[in-house]
């Protein structure tokens, strides 16, 4: 159904917006609805720093180790993700110093989709597809204004600047019209409250889930395996061709050190994953499909970690595409999915499932045999021996892949069946808790977005 709206010409954003996607009614009932809460203010007109992130940086330059760099993929409900954090080192963060950013600051998103995050880490730097931003107000006044942003009102706003048509991007000078309610001290000291408890549970899972894999190797007594790469090593050209690699990465000792370590353990056996497993496959992306288009979930690689998966992607395909294109990998409760493309090896259990749900090319579908503990076989993947084993049998330097072949051979040492299903109770534990954990943050921001809306509303 066609939409039309009217504007006077005294209301034209300047003349830098005549197009008509700029007027939609939900943007001027939006603005008209902030515009009756007093008082307000102008985001430019309370910062002190306000500059686009790092222009002219590549991807080599990352590193392992050093200061968090964010980019638009990492601004998620209002907090930064740290699961999927681009590291650069101390120099280059000193050389662009404008664009440095500390606990309490706040990114928006410059490119794409509108986003904003509040920075809850000590220190970072930020690309050039955001916009860095200290205000000269108090911590307390920081928080409310990330969960304000973060509401339909905020996000409204965001979007309504937002201009292009191939790349979607707000200017500098466009952001800073953003208008801000300014609700009383004492309400936003409680909103602070409800985000920073959010932040606790946040962290309280986070933690959990690393507990969860450390535990199978606590247990089993692999906790101090060595994996310190040698400059200089040996194989027999028998060893290469039984392998089929040449490549000098596979020959690694540490992979080998892995490996005797688990035998020492004396397993039962050392069974190869494809022996473990009724089904293996992968999805792929529909051709020609517009991916903001239909109603089932579209999970790729950047939803999948270890031991969680985020069903909420903004990915989508048609449910023609999900009940016949991609019927094999419909996912059950139960599967495991595994990242074989970009990051490398990160499985989780299928588990809460929201709905019909599909996975693209870069996610593997495992279906375990009724016989074997899922969370015994998916810990050990996730575990550092299992991931310096599918480490070793990854191919590709600059895009790492992990084929399906290669993923079947993978060796899982089995024990005693009490011995597994005691290890993956334990970890069954771990996950749930953290679950709950990660859910009661998520429901913590909800309250503290709620009540922004609300006193917003309540004064329009």
């Amino acid at each position: 159904m066609a939409v039309s709206s009217t504007v006077l010409y005294s209301h034209l954003f300047g003349a830098s917006r005549l197009d008509a996607e700029f007027y939609q009614p939900k943007y001027v009932e939006n603005e008209s609805v902030i515009t009756k809460f007093h008082p307000t203010v102008k985001l430019g007109d309370i910062t002190v720093k306000f500059f686009k992130g790092i222009f002219d940086i590549k991807a080599e330059e990352y590193v392992a180790e050093g200061i968090p760099f964010v980019r638009i993929s990492n601004l998620k409900n209002g907090v930064i993700d740290e699961s999927s954090l681009a590291y650069i080192t101390p120099d280059r963060h000193k050389i662009d110093d404008k664009t440095s950013l500390k606990k309490y600051d706040l990114i928006l998103s410059k490119t794409a989709y509108p986003a904003a995050s509040l920075v809850q880490i000590d220190e970072c730097n930020t690309s050039q597809d955001t916009i860095a931003i200290r205000t000269k107000c108090s911590e307390d006044f920081n928080v409310y204004l990330a969960v304000y942003l973060n509401t339909k009102f905020g996000l409204l706003q965001m979007e309504r600047l937002f201009q292009g048509n191939i790349q979607m991007h707000i200017s500098l000078l466009d952001s800073r019209t953003i208008t801000i309610p300014v609700p009383n001290p004492e309400f936003r000291s409680k909103i602070r409250q409800l985000f920073e408890d959010s932040i606790r549970k946040r962290e309280e899972s986070k933690a959990l889930y690393a507990e969860a894999e450390a535990l199978l190797l606590r247990e089993l007594g692999l906790d101090s395996l060595d994996l310190s790469p040698q400059i200089a090593h040996t194989a027999n050209f028998s060893e290469a061709m039984e392998a089929r690699r040449l490549d000098a990465e596979y020959f690694q000792p540490k992979y080998y050190r892995v490996m005797d370590a688990i035998k020492a353990l004396n397993p039962r056996q050392m069974v190869p994953l494809g022996d473990l497993l009724d089904k293996i496959t992968n999805g792929h992306t529909p051709r020609h499909h517009d991916l903001s288009v239909g109603k089932i979930p579209f999970l790729t690689a950047e939803h999948v970690f270890d031991f969680r998966i985020n069903f909420n992607s903004e990915k989508r395909i048609l449910t023609e595409h999900h009940e016949k294109e991609l019927k094999r990998t419909q996912l059950r409760e139960g599967d495991i999915l595994i990242t074989i493309k970009g990051r490398i090896g990160n499985a989780a259990i299928v588990e809460h499932l929201p709905g019909p749900t599909n996975i693209n090319q870069d996610v593997a579908l495992l279906r375990l045999k009724p016989s074997y503990n899922p969370y015994y076989v998916v810990a050990f993947l996730n575990s550092l021996a299992g991931k310096a084993l599918i480490d070793q049998i990854c191919t590709g330097q600059i895009n790492p892949f992990l084929g399906l072949g290669n993923l079947s051979q993978i060796r899982i040492p089995i024990f005693d069946q009490g011995l597994m299903d005691e290890l993956g109770e334990k970890i069954r534990h771990k996950i749930s808790q953290a679950y709950k954990d990660q859910r009661d943050a998520e429901l913590l921001l909800e309250e503290a977005k709620r009540r922004v809306g609300k006193i917003i509303l309540d004064e329009a």
